[in-house]
C-alpha cells in the first residue's frame, strides 16, 4: 500500500459523500450552504461518517474530519484485519474560485473546486495495522452492492 494510493481512495470518498449530502448540483453556492448545513450533524453517508467540521480555517474553507461508518464497520469487522476503527483522515477544501472580473478570469467549476481539496490521513492511530489499498476497495465495493 502505498500513501498516495490511500490518500487517492479516501479523497474519491470523500468527495462521493460530500456528493450524497449536497445532492446532483453544479451550483458551488449550493454544495457549500449544503457542506456547512448537514456537517454540524455528524451525518452518516455510508460507507462513511463526518466526525467533525470546521469552516474558514487559516489555510483552507472547510476541514472536515471523517472515518468509516458505524454500519460499515459491523459489516465488514471480521473481514477487515481490525484496522476500520482506526482510519481517520480530514478533507481540506479551499476557497472557491469566483474568477475575476477585472482580469477576465473564468470561475473554476465544482469539479476543478473540489478536486484541488487535500486529504490528511492520521498515521498515528494506525499504527501497525497492515492492509492494502486494494482490500479497502474491496469492502467498499461489496458494502456497496449490499446496501
Amino acid at each position: 500500500m502505498t500513501s498516495k494510493n490511500l490518500e487517492d481512495l479516501l479523497k474519491k470518498i470523500s468527495l462521493q459523500s460530500l456528493h450524497m449530502l449536497t445532492g446532483i448540483t453544479s451550483d458551488p453556492f449550493t454544495v457549500q450552504d449544503g457542506i456547512e448545513h448537514f456537517s454540524y450533524s455528524r451525518p452518516i453517508t455510508d460507507p462513511l461518517q463526518i466526525l467533525d467540521f470546521s469552516s474558514q480555517q487559516k489555510d483552507c474553507m472547510y476541514l472536515i474530519r471523517f472515518g468509516f461508518s458505524p454500519n460499515f464497520m459491523h459489516q465488514n469487522q471480521f473481514t477487515a484485519s481490525g484496522f476500520l476503527p482506526f482510519v481517520f483522515w480530514k478533507l481540506k477544501i479551499f476557497q472557491y474560485d469566483y474568477g475575476a472580473e477585472t482580469d477576465g478570469s473564468d470561475e473554476e467549476g465544482l469539479a476543478t473546486w473540489l478536486s484541488r481539496s487535500k486529504i490528511e490521513v492520521d498515521r498515528s492511530l494506525l499504527g501497525t495495522y497492515e492492509f492494502s489499498v486494494i482490500e479497502l476497495e474491496k469492502l467498499l465495493v461489496s458494502f456497496k452492492q449490499g446496501s
